[in-house]
C-alpha cells in the first residue's frame, strides 16, 4: 500500500550515496558494487579523492584521509595500477551518469579540495569522474598528466551569500542553515557553461550551483564543502520538494505535509490502483491525478463484468437512464473515450458471434455515448455514426478488421473519433517508454566525441583568458616602466619584484625593501631622469643603507632601479643608461644598477616562461654595477 505523501518522497532504494552516508544506499561506483546509475533517482557523492568513490582498499584510504588531515592536496602512488582500474571504471560508469541525468535524475555532489592522485606518469583528480560536468573545466582530460584546478585549496569559511538563482531552487533551505561552511571555492570566470552560482562566497567566488542537464529535468547541484550529517535531514527535504514538483505536487503542499510523512493523518490507495509516472520526460500535472485514475479504473472494471446479453437495447436503454445523473460528476472527455473503446470492443465481438443482422444499424448519440440498436434521430444532424455492415464482414476472408470512422455534422457539432486499428496498433499511440531511453548504436561515441570537442573549447578559452591577462598585465607596468608615467614607477617596480619571488615592502619615499622567507636582503631605491641618473639618487641610496644597518644590525644589498631618458624614444636612445662615474662607484658599493628597461624585459620573460626566476633573483642579489642582459 502506497500512501500520497509516498508518492511525493523518494524512496531510500532509489537514493545513492557515495562516500556519505546516510539516507539512501551507500557503495562504490566500482561495477558489481552499485547498481545501473539509472536505477536511482538521486545520486549524493562526496569526492573528498577519486579513491573514495571507486576503491575499497582500507589501507590505502587511510592513507589519502592522513594526506588530507595534513592538508596536503595529492597522493603518489607506486605505480599506475590504480589509476588504471579507476579509469576503466569512469569509461564504464559515464554512458550510466549521462543517461541518468538525460532521464531526469538528481545528481548532487560536495564541493571539496581539488585532490589528485599520480604515479611516475599519470595522475587523476578526484572530479575526473564527472568527465565533462565537472563544475571547474580547467583539467586537460579525465586521464590527464596533469590537472590544473580554477579552485583554492587554502580558502575557507562560513559567509555565504544566496544569489537570486537560489530563491527559486529547491535547495534555498539549505543554504540557509546555520553553521554551514565552505573549504574551496570556484572564479566565476572559470566555471563550466551552463552552471549557475547559487551561492557565493564574495564577489565572483562560487561555493554552490546548479546545472539542467537535458531536457526531462535532469539537475546536476553543487553544495558547499565538507559533508557533514548534521546538514542531511535538510537535504532530503530539499530532494523531496524536487522530487514533488517532477510528480506535479506544489512545493507548499510538500511542506505543508511534513507531519503525514510520520505516518499521520495518511490516506490510503492501493498501489495496482495508481501508476506512478517513470518513463522519460513523464510527469502528473495536477493532485488530482489520484482520484481520477481510481475513478477510471472502477469505470472500466464495471464495462468489462457485463456479457454480451447485457447489450441488449431494453437493457442499453434502462442503463442510459440509470447513468444519467450519476454520471454527471464523471469527467466528460474521459468518460466519452473509455466508452467509445469498450462499444467498439463489444460491436467486434458481436459480429464475431452472428448476434446482430444485416438490417441492423448501430449508431452513436453524441449526447450520452451510449449504442442503441433500430433507433433513427433525423432531427440530429450533429450526431456522429458508424455503420458496419455485416453481410460484407462475413464475405471477408481476412480475419483482421478495420474498423473506421464516418463523422457527419456541421461546425457547431462536436465530432466523436475513434482510432483507426490497424492489425491491433492505434494510429494515435505513442512512443514506448523504452524506445525513448533507448540508446542508438554509436550514440555513445558521439557523445564522447561532443565532450572531447567541449574540453578543446574549455582549454582554448582558458588560453585565451591567462594570454588576456598576460597582455593585460604586460600593459599595466610597460608605459610607466619606459616613460615614468602615467602610473605610479615604484608600485609598478614593486609588481615586477612580486612576481620575480621576492617579499617587498615599501620602505619610505622611492624606496623598498626586498626579503625572501622573512629575511631582509636588499633595499632598492627607485629613480627617474630625463638622462643618466643623478649621482644624488646613489648617494640617498647608500644614506639608507645605513640607517637600514643601524636599524637592524643587518648590512642589505643596494639596488638602484633608473628609469632613465624617460622622454625619449627607445629608438632614439644612444646613451648609455648609467655614467661611468655612478658605475665605478656602484662597483666599489657593491651596488646593482638596473633600468627599467631591463625590468620590463625581465617581467616579458618571465610571463612567456622564458627564464628561471630564481637564478635572475641570485644574479641581482650578486652584481656589483650594472646587471648584464635583459635587453628589449
Amino acid at each position: 500500500m502506497k500512501t500520497v505523501e509516498d508518492l511525493k518522497s523518494v524512496q531510500t532504494e532509489a537514493i545513492l550515496r557515495l562516500n556519505c552516508p546516510g539516507f539512501g544506499g551507500s557503495a562504490l561506483l566500482t561495477c558489481g558494487q552499485a547498481r545501473p546509475l539509472t536505477e536511482y533517482k538521486v545520486i549524493i557523492v562526496n569526492p573528498i579523492s577519486i579513491v573514495h568513490l571507486f576503491e575499497g582498499d582500507a589501507a590505502l584510504i587511510r592513507q589519502i584521509d592522513i594526506a588530507l588531515a595534513d592538508g596536503l592536496t595529492s597522493y603518489k602512488l607506486s605505480d599506475d595500477k590504480v589509476i588504471d582500474r579507476i579509469g576503466q571504471q569512469i569509461e564504464a560508469r559515464s554512458p550510466e551518469l549521462f543517461q541518468f541525468l538525460a532521464e531526469g535524475g538528481l545528481l548532487i555532489y560536495y564541493l571539496c579540495r581539488p585532490f589528485i592522485i599520480n604515479s611516475e606518469s599519470r595522475s587523476m583528480d578526484n572530479y575526473a569522474w564527472l568527465c565533462g560536468l565537472a563544475p571547474d573545466q580547467s583539467g586537460e582530460s579525465t586521464m590527464s598528466e596533469q590537472t590544473i584546478r580554477h579552485m583554492s585549496t587554502v580558502a575557507h569559511g562560513r559567509n555565504i551569500d544566496k544569489s537570486a538563482a537560489a530563491n527559486e531552487s529547491e535547495f534555498e533551505k539549505y543554504l540557509d542553515q546555520v553553521g554551514l561552511e565552505w573549504n574551496t571555492i570556484i572564479r566565476t570566470d572559470f566555471l563550466t557553461n551552463g552552471y549557475s552560482p547559487l551561492a557565493q562566497a564574495g564577489p565572483k567566488k562560487c561555493i554552490a550551483g546548479e546545472l539542467i542537464a537535458g531536457d526531462n529535468g535532469g539537475r546536476v547541484v553543487f553544495l558547499p564543502a565538507p559533508y557533514s550529517p548534521d546538514f542531511d535531514r535538510v537535504l532530503i527535504e530539499c530532494i523531496n520538494i524536487w522530487h514533488a514538483a517532477k510528480q506535479g505536487f506544489e512545493s507548499g503542499s510538500v511542506e505543508d505535509s511534513a507531519a503525514s510523512l510520520n505516518g499521520e493523518d495518511s490516506q490510503e490507495i492501493t498501489s495496482g490502483q495508481i501508476q506512478i509516472p517513470t518513463a522519460l520526460g513523464e510527469e502528473s500535472k495536477d493532485h488530482s491525478f489520484i482520484e481520477e485514475a481510481e475513478q477510471n479504473n472502477n469505470q472500466i472494471s464495471e464495462f468489462e463484468s457485463k456479457s454480451d446479453s447485457d447489450w441488449h437495447p431494453s437493457r442499453v436503454e434502462e442503463d442510459r437512464n440509470l447513468t444519467k445523473g450519476s454520471d454527471m460528476d464523471s469527467s466528460p472527455g474521459e468518460e466519452s473515450a473509455v466508452r467509445t473503446n469498450l462499444k467498439a470492443e463489444n460491436l467486434e465481438n458481436k459480429f464475431e458471434s452472428g448476434q446482430t443482422n444485416s438490417t441492423e444499424e448501430t449508431e452513436f448519440d453524441d449526447e450520452n455515448n451510449h449504442v442503441t440498436e433500430n433507433e433513427k434521430h433525423p432531427e440530429d444532424d450533429s450526431a456522429s455514426k458508424l455503420v458496419i455492415n455485416k453481410r460484407e464482414l462475413s464475405e471477408s476472408t481476412s480475419a483482421q478488421k478495420n474498423i473506421e470512422e464516418e463523422t457527419i455534422g456541421d461546425d457547431a457539432a462536436a465530432e466523436v473519433k475513434m482510432p483507426r486499428i490497424i492489425e491491433g496498433i492505434s494510429e494515435e499511440a505513442t512512443m514506448s517508454d523504452w524506445c525513448k531511453s533507448y540508446w542508438l548504436p554509436g550514440m555513445d561515441g558521439l557523445f564522447k566525441e561532443i565532450q572531447v570537442i567541449r574540453k578543446q573549447i574549455t582549454e582554448l578559452e582558458r588560453k585565451l583568458a591567462t594570454s588576456e591577462d598576460m597582455v593585460s598585465s604586460l600593459e599595466e607596468v610597460k608605459s610607466t616602466l619606459l616613460s615614468g608615467q602615467p602610473g605610479d614607477l615604484l608600485t609598478s617596480c614593486k609588481i615586477v619584484l612580486d612576481d620575480l619571488g621576492f617579499d617587498t615592502e615599501v620602505n619610505g619615499n622611492n624606496e623598498l625593501v626586498l626579503a625572501e622567507k622573512e629575511q631582509h636582503l636588499a633595499v632598492v631605491r627607485v629613480a627617474l631622469s630625463v638622462g643618466s641618473p643623478e649621482r644624488s639618487e646613489l648617494a640617498r641610496l647608500t644614506e639608507s643603507l645605513i640607517n637600514f644597518w643601524d636599524s637592524h644590525g643587518i648590512e642589505p644589498k643596494g639596488i638602484l632601479i633608473a628609469c632613465t631618458y624617460c622622454e625619449t624614444p627607445i629608438t632614439q636612445r644612444k646613451e648609455a643608461d648609467f655614467s661611468n662615474i655612478i658605475l665605478d662607484f656602484a662597483t666599489k658599493k657593491n651596488i646593482c644598477l638596473i633600468s627599467t628597461m631591463q625590468l620590463i624585459s625581465i617581467y616579458l620573460d618571465m610571463k612567456l616562461g622564458k627564464l628561471d626566476a630564481v637564478k635572475v633573483r641570485g644574479e641581482i642579489l650578486s652584481t656589483a654595477g650594472a646587471l648584464k642582459g635583459f635587453a628589449l
